[in-house]
């Protein structure tokens, strides 16, 4: 069994997986902001805080406070346990996908078991998280980017029941798998190929200063069987095409993608919608991806109306979309992804 719990009205998550043959279950943060405002630069280029009060207020379990909000209309949610009670299970990782605050928070970074968490991040933020001094260098690990050196076989093992040591490409600076095996875990298994692993497929187009440093997906590879996907900005859907679709490739072939985690609204930077960057490609991008991917589900995220000041929330342009809107959408292209739109503290059973 898997199930997805929304920490935010925004863009945390915690996925948690259980071993198919054991009773043994592994937490994963997906870009955790709970306390804290986002500011990049400085106060005055953008300062962002939330405008729902997160469902947790921490990582670990320190007695944060939290908010009820109201559940939405999906019938197949629910509310966690953990999130109801106001705090979080023991986390094994915590998965950051870009270097900017309201994925990488310090204050929310701060509030974890430095000593047992290990942390996998996009390599534009493995710097930011080691110059906070959090977490130990050797629990930090950067994540493999397609295209540097990196191809869609080699990938970062995040939870793994087998010993592995497989060297990479000399560009690459990951050179070997890492084991996450603790006191208690499984035992080896003899199959291969059994544990959990990621890596990033960035935009292919490299004319867009902002799309390079947005878009995007972390691809997460389960038991060899299924996929999750997450691309809070979106991602062209001719990069993910291209890297998915290679018949060379076998990291993802056969893959059942049990999640899309991507936007729905359009969002821009700039004077309109048409004339400025775009920060989130939104609805079409989102039904892009399902079809290529052949996606379950696809969940909403990084949508949240944020309370924002500064120079960046001058200039945002956004084209708001719902829920209906992108069910239709994926309707007339003839695919059976069900849409969901989670509330703040809500949870989908995934698998």
């Amino acid at each position: 069994m898997s199930n997805l719990s929304s920490l935010n009205a925004d863009t945390s998550w915690l996925l948690t997986i259980k071993h198919p043959s054991s009773s043994k279950s592994y937490n994963i943060l997906i870009d955790p902001w709970l306390v804290g405002p986002q500011i990049d630069i400085n106060y005055y280029f953008n300062r962002q805080t939330h405008a729902i009060t997160p469902t947790v207020s921490s990582i670990t379990n320190d007695g944060g406070d939290t908010t009820e909000t109201e559940a939405t209309t999906t019938t197949t949610t629910e509310t966690t346990e953990s999130t109801k009670e106001g705090h979080l299970p023991p986390i094994d990782a915590i998965i950051i996908s870009h270097e900017f605050s309201d994925h990488c928070n310090y204050h929310t970074l701060k509030t974890a078991d430095h000593t047992r968490t290990r942390v996998y991040a996009h390599p534009a933020a493995v710097q930011i998280i080691k110059e906070f001094k959090l977490f130990d260098d050797e629990n930090i690990f950067e994540i493999p980017v397609k295209g540097r050196g990196v191809d869609m076989d080699m990938e970062m093992d995040i939870i793994t029941t087998r010993r592995s040591s497989t060297t990479a490409d000399s560009n690459n600076s990951i050179t070997e798998r890492q084991e996450d095996k603790r006191e208690g875990d499984l035992e080896e298994e003899e199959e291969e190929n059994t544990g959990i692993s990621i890596v990033y497929i960035p935009t292919n187009s490299y004319t867009d200063f902002t799309g390079i440093r947005l878009h995007g997906c972390m691809m997460i590879k389960i038991w060899n069987k299924y996929s999750i996907v997450y691309s809070p900005h979106g991602i062209p859907s001719s990069a993910l095409r291209e890297e998915y679709t290679k018949s060379e490739s076998k990291w993802n072939q056969g893959l059942d993608c049990l999640a899309l985690l991507h936007g729905f609204n359009d969002i821009t930077l700039g004077l309109s919608m048409w004339i400025g960057s775009a920060l989130n490609l939104g609805m079409g991008s989102g039904a892009d991806a399902c079809e290529v991917l052949k996606a379950r589900k696809w969940i909403r995220t990084h949508d949240e109306d944020k309370n924002g000041f500064g120079i960046v929330a001058w200039l945002l342009c956004k084209r708001d979309r719902t829920r209906a809107e992108s069910q239709e959408l994926v309707r007339k292209r003839g695919l059976k992804t069900e849409v969901l739109e989670l509330g703040n503290g809500e949870a989908v059973e995934l698998l």
